[in-house]
């Protein structure tokens, strides 16, 4: 007995499920009865969300039984075999120009530390390290246009917010 399988049921058959899969929206079959309904309808028993074939997920548990489905002898030949496990591509994060490099931890001590961190910041100020000197946005990759425009704004904006508030505090001194 597929002891991966024994604590769910099919919400098409009611039964323990066999060779489980799941739809996107999170509903638990047998892949036969599911490629079954599949063959007549296109939604989801349950919700009636869009179903296809390709976007239904196989379900892998810990203790399920070794042998391969397709192996079995009086499987049914009408039926495939259930969709393989599809794995996204890995994203690549970029690092954006004003973001901060990452610090070993024992210079984030100093540079975050309430005395010191919070100054450099107010007058727009940047400190680097050793490493982000030497390497300057080494993970960024060359800039878009549009990334290029942003960062000429958000530059411009800077230098002007420093002196809106500078003059709103010199102003407030003075009067």
């Amino acid at each position: 007995m597929d002891v991966a399988a024994t604590d769910f049921d099919c919400n098409i058959c009611l039964d323990r499920v066999k060779e489980p899969v799941v739809t996107l929206c999170g509903h638990l079959y047998c892949w036969p009865c599911l490629f079954q309904w599949i063959a007549n309808h296109n939604e989801c028993p349950v919700c009636k969300a869009g179903v296809t074939k390709e976007n239904v997920i196989p379900v892998y548990g810990r203790g399920a039984n070794s042998i391969d489905p397709r192996t079995i002898d009086g499987a049914d030949d009408s039926i495939p075999n259930r969709p393989r496990g599809q794995r996204p591509a890995p994203s690549l994060r970029r690092r954006f120009m004003f973001q901060p490099d990452p610090l070993p931890p024992h210079a984030q001590e100093a540079a975050f530390s309430p005395l010191i961190g919070f100054f450099p910041s107010l007058f727009g100020l940047q400190f680097q390290s050793a490493a982000t000197a030497t390497m300057p946005n080494t993970n960024t990759g060359p800039l878009t246009p549009a990334e290029l425009q942003q960062q000429v704004q958000f530059a411009f904006l800077s230098k002007m917010l420093l002196f809106v508030g500078s003059a709103v505090m010199v102003g407030l001194i003075l009067f």
